[in-house]
């Protein structure tokens, strides 16, 4: 079963816009199948423990949830759980904190993943629609969120490789047709001219 956290803060919760994205996108994660959510109110003094989540979603921007944000980064696993800052259109803070994180990585003090495993978003669509994807992937228990689920009787398919050799095939069996006017152009450099209908 998949496991999201939705994390927010009070005061992220009592804005006009932001508040009505987080219930309608609680709304939509609470009917996905095969998939637990949770609602985590950050309050200051206590993080929640995250590991055991496949997705969080952090939304809006306050220190509690910048603190709550850069505690899921150390303390969870890269290959296993998926983060998303969720916040309104024009609000994401995706060049400022990916610079910030570049510069921690710059100086050795991050590890590489903490910026390449970050999602930002302003659309609920996109946050559904990947849960559903990772929910199909782990029926029988947590998968990878990087990675598909493998089966050993699923066959690799070569569709790719088939249509390439295809293509090459065809260049090389089929002579392309000559145009009227070249046929015209090659009788008159060989001496012929060319017949009046």
């Amino acid at each position: 079963m998949l496991k999201i956290a939705l994390l927010y803060t009070e005061r992220s919760r009592s804005e006009r816009d932001l508040g009505k994205m987080i219930d309608h996108l609680s709304g939509l994660l609470a009917e996905l199948e095969n998939a637990q959510v949770d609602v985590v109110v950050l309050t200051p003094g206590s993080l929640p423990a995250l590991a055991g989540y496949h997705h969080l979603v952090f939304c809006g921007l306050d220190h509690l949830t910048l603190a709550a944000f850069h505690f899921a980064l150390h303390t969870t696993d890269f290959e296993s759980t998926r983060i998303t800052l969720y916040d309104e259109p024009g609000a994401s803070v995706e060049r400022e904190l990916n610079a910030l994180l570049f510069r921690g990585v710059d100086h050795g003090r991050m590890p590489a993943s903490s910026v390449t495993r970050l999602t930002h978003s302003w659309s609920h669509r996109d946050i559904v629609a990947t849960c559903k994807q990772d929910a199909l992937r782990c029926p029988d228990g947590p998968e990878p969120s990087g990675q598909p689920a493998s089966s050993g009787s699923a066959k690799p398919t070569s569709r790719g490789s088939k249509r390439g050799t295809g293509a090459r095939e065809v260049a090389s069996t089929r002579a392309a047709q000559a145009r009227e006017g070249d046929v015209v152009a090659q009788r008159d450099s060989e001496g012929e001219k060319p017949g009046i209908d």
